[in-house]
């Protein structure tokens, strides 16, 4: 009687689990077992047929990690990035190489790195801010986030065109907070009325040389239903 009272007990507890994993078992991947990495995963990007996340974490599944881990469909690799209380924000690839940016310090490099096979390396920056993302197209990276000069805070939109940044910023904008890429053209949208020089109201268009502002509102203009590039040009261009 013990025996049939503990099984029924047991089977209160543990066969609705039993049920629900069952249930879901064709939707949820196991693979990443404990969790994945222990803290925020901010960024992720395919590299080398490999996927990079970036964020704030010590651990990817049982592996020491420090921010930045490879995870290549069965086991997780350390691809460490500064040490613990600072994070990556942003990751992308540009001309095949590895990009991450965000708010850290390791060693020379300080806010952005790129990684060189075996090892993490500065990228021109000695700003004292840091990137909210970095988005990489046309041989060239686009990032944004915030940075001081003196006690003044500044949000900034930089273009690193492989010798220097360019950087426009200002107390009160411009908020940068999606990128796209067409293969010939980068698009940035976010919360402004000026971008690089240009008036452009929260969405602007580089060729590769100039920029350019976007318009949403004559057609053919960018569907705002499905945000699929149909650009029309209006305004000088600019430089940044």
């Amino acid at each position: 009687m013990k025996g049939l009272i503990c099984a029924v007990v047991s089977w209160l507890f543990v066969g609705p689990a039993l049920l629900v994993g069952a249930a879901f078992q064709n939707h949820w991947d196991d693979r990443f077992f404990i969790s994945g990495v222990n803290g925020f995963a901010r960024a992720a990007v395919s590299y080398n047929g490999k996927l990079i996340v970036g964020g704030q974490f010590n651990w990817a599944g049982l592996v020491p990690a420090t921010n930045v881990a490879s995870w290549d469909g069965t086991s997780w690799l350390a691809v460490n990035l500064a040490s613990s209380g600072w994070q990556v924000n942003g990751l992308t690839v540009l001309n095949g190489s590895l990009f991450a940016a965000g708010s850290f310090v390791d060693g020379p490099i300080t806010n952005i790195a790129h990684w060189d096979g075996t090892r993490w390396q500065p990228v021109g920056w000695s700003s004292l801010g840091y990137f909210n993302d970095l988005h990489g197209a046309n041989g060239q990276l686009f990032g944004h986030g915030q940075r001081w000069v003196g006690n003044v805070s500044y949000y900034f939109f930089g273009r690193w065109d492989g010798s220097e940044w360019r950087i426009d910023e200002t107390t009160n904008g411009p908020f940068v907070t999606a990128f796209a890429s067409d293969g010939s053209n980068t698009y940035v949208g976010g919360s402004f009325r000026s971008l690089a020089g240009i008036a452009a109201t929260n969405l602007a268009r580089f060729d590769g040389q100039n920029w350019f502002a976007v318009s949403a509102n004559t057609p053919p203009g960018v569907s705002r239903r499905c945000g699929r590039r149909c650009p029309v040009d209006c305004g000088e261009p600019g430089h940044l």
